[in-house]
């Protein structure tokens, strides 16, 4: 079967969706990405606090899982205790005006809220600027742990939504406006995942900088 996938926006402790009344028919899965959405970044940390336009991996983390800790409340309230084909997941959108920039890599591998990993959407007004490493599914967030290529792990892995010269207004999360941005991953740099999906969108030009840089999906 296939996968159903409900995304919603999220507050401190609820998601909107209010409910899950119909019957869902052949599918293996049923989710509800749960979005916090991050406004006004421009750059793009691992480690640290987050401030004015500078938001870190350490925050996102933590507010994940923060949030996590209302997972079972909602399941009840939406009627899916003990089904196991229904994932909540952390949804994670972080806005640009103009130009977003990966500074530090992110490796996702330990990010594994309420036990599930998540869906991270970078939309950029101007470029979506990747200057370093975007992974999840993988033991280190770079090609090479010391001499030995990176390991993939077992567990189900965060998707990713790319968008340079994003649509501000529009709905879908990967509408573009022609001409207004790109999405440019340097060279020896990689956005992977080890199961997940990865949608890219860009409004003028996907770049990959050189042929060391790697957009892939080891599942």
């Amino acid at each position: 079967g296939g996968r159903l996938l409900l995304r919603a926006q999220r507050s401190a402790a609820e998601v909107a969706v209010s409910t899950l009344d119909s019957t869902v028919s052949g599918a293996r899965q049923v989710a509800v990405e749960a979005v916090k959405v991050f406004e006004g970044i421009a750059t793009l940390n691992a480690t640290g606090t987050s401030s004015g336009t500078t938001l870190t991996l350490d925050t996102v983390k933590a507010d994940n899982t923060a949030f996590a800790s209302n997972h079972a409340a909602i399941r009840t309230r939406l009627g899916r205790d003990g089904d196991a084909s229904f994932h909540l997941l952390s949804g994670v959108e972080v806005r640009a005006p103009g130009d977003l920039s990966l500074a530090q890599d992110w490796n996702l591998a330990s990010a594994r809220a309420g036990g599930e990993a998540g869906a991270l959407t970078l939309i950029a007004g101007g470029d979506l600027k990747l200057d370093a490493n975007l992974s999840d599914g993988f033991s280190v967030a770079t090609p090479f742990s010391g001499s030995a290529p990176a390991t993939l792990l077992a567990d189900a892995s965060w998707s990713y939504r790319l968008v340079g010269g994003a649509d501000a207004a529009a709905a879908d999360p990967l509408a573009t406006v022609m001409d207004a941005g790109d999405v440019r991953l340097a060279a020896g740099k990689l956005v992977r995942s080890g199961s997940g999906d990865i949608d890219v969108a860009a409004g003028r030009d996907i770049v990959l900088a050189s042929n060391t840089s790697a957009i892939y999906t080891a599942g």
